[in-house]
């Protein structure tokens, strides 16, 4: 909704800066927790809201990255190699999981 208004305006950002937003994000979305633990330093209770903040802010850059690399990967890629190119991506995406299941244990 918010880049089809800023599309109506002539404002809308490239793919790339919407996927850059999408790690940007990510990134960010560790300070609610951040300040959630600041607010119970002294064993106070602190609102689960802090938690849902968190998890809307994953969701949104999940949307951004996870949509738009994909369809951004095939356009760059060379025609005889989209396939290809695309299976590098959803490989690195498995091995990225593995690797996050593996170090959180």
């Amino acid at each position: 909704m918010v880049f089809a208004r800023l599309q109506r305006v002539q404002r809308e950002p490239s793919v790339f800066r919407k996927i850059m937003l999408g790690f940007v994000v990510s990134c960010l979305a560790a300070v609610p927790m951040w300040i959630a633990s600041v607010l119970s330093a002294g064993g106070q209770r602190t609102s689960a809201l802090w938690v849902l903040l968190c998890l809307a802010m994953l969701a949104t850059s999940e949307l951004l990255v996870l949509a738009l690399a994909p369809s951004e990967l095939t356009r760059l890629a060379p025609t005889t190699r989209r396939g290809q190119w695309l299976s590098y991506w959803f490989v690195a995406q498995a091995v990225g999981n593995l690797l996050g299941g593996w170090l959180h244990f």
